[in-house]
């Protein structure tokens, strides 16, 4: 049994260092970093957004979204973002706002 564990962790800990490696790969991943702050944005987002970090990541797909058509921000978070995804589409450049468990109701 415990051979079995052992070998469970290594195929475990070499997926991990896998997917490092990948993301580490600045082909496979690129880092964009928002320049603007949308003060004005970020204040219509806290009448429905009380979560400050929450924003910002609405800030971040936004900005993103003034240069890349059709950007989806895919969220795990449900409770701020998610659930508000009519909002946040009418108020950026964020075309859609998808639920990373999405199901038929948002």
């Amino acid at each position: 049994m415990s051979k079995i564990i052992s070998e469970l962790k290594d195929d475990y800990e070499n997926e991990c260092l896998n997917r490092f490696s990948r993301l580490s790969d600045r082909n496979f991943l690129n880092l964009h970093r928002r320049r603007t702050d949308y003060s004005e944005l970020y204040d219509g987002l806290t009448g429905f957004i009380d979560d400050p970090d929450d924003i910002e990541v609405v800030l971040d797909a936004h900005d993103l979204g003034l240069s890349v058509p059709e950007i989806v921000l895919w969220t795990g978070d449900k409770a701020h973002i998610a659930i508000n995804r009519e909002k946040i589409v009418k108020l950026t450049d964020i075309s859609d706002v998808r639920y990373l468990r999405e199901t038929a109701d948002l």
